[in-house]
């Protein structure tokens, strides 16, 4: 195995995803989803949003799923992926780390109709946002927030704050951002759990599945010593 570099000229690329075979989303912490093309970058970005870059906040993951996978049909004939964008909002001055769906439109090489599917905390912070998505084979969306220096219950904090979306692994329909319906605690008394595949997480930096057993994988930054 041989490591080169692929392109340069990005700035605080935090996560990329496939397109197709000559087509790569990288992001870029500041709010930029670039496209490199056939191995070009190139020089427009393809969607700009309004971002929050404090510590580890900002335009943090990316995930492609085709339409037929999702179970519903194209709205337009040049329209056939969605991508799955998760990021630290500041638009209009209201702060949340929320998870959004767009269209990819192949023709124009560009990202439209955002759909909001999960509204997030961002405090106290600033770090410990996670960010990482991945389509899991069962065609539903992970997503993974930090504990955002919240020392709760889900961190084992005895008398800590109650279960409030932060230091999870959310499992969602990618349609509308609801419950998977068997998730693990799909019946439990609080609401808030319905949405969590799993809780404890402190800050994670990746997830990704298994492509033989289907097993999750999450990675954990460690502190600093």
């Amino acid at each position: 195995m041989k490591v080169g570099t692929l392109v340069t000229g990005l700035s605080s690329p935090t996560s990329l995803a496939f397109i197709d075979n000559n087509n790569i989303l990288v992001l870029e912490k500041g709010g930029q989803v670039r496209l490199v093309s056939n191995g070009v970058l190139q020089s427009r970005p393809v969607l700009q949003v309004s971002v929050a870059t404090e510590s580890e906040r900002g335009l943090l993951g990316i995930a492609v799923l085709n339409n037929t996978k999702t179970g519903t049909s194209p709205t337009a004939a040049n329209i056939n992926k969605f991508v799955f964008l998760y990021y630290t909002d500041s638009k209009g001055g209201d702060l949340r780390n929320r998870v959004y769906r767009y269209e990819w439109n192949v023709q124009n090489h560009n990202l439209t109709n955002p759909t909001l599917l999960l509204d997030l905390p961002v405090l106290p912070g600033p770090n410990h946002d996670g960010g990482k998505l991945v389509i899991g084979p069962d065609h539903y969306l992970y997503a993974v927030i930090g504990d955002l220096n919240h020392r709760g219950k889900l961190q084992n904090i005895k008398n800590g704050p109650d279960p409030d979306n932060t230091s999870v692994i959310l499992r969602v329909n990618l349609n509308n951002g609801s419950a998977a319906k068997n998730n693990p605690f799909i019946n439990d008394a609080n609401i808030a759990m319905h949405k969590y595949y799993a809780y404890g997480v402190r800050n994670s930096f990746g997830i990704t599945f298994d492509p033989i057993t289907h097993n999750l994988w999450q990675t954990e930054n460690g502190p600093d010593i």
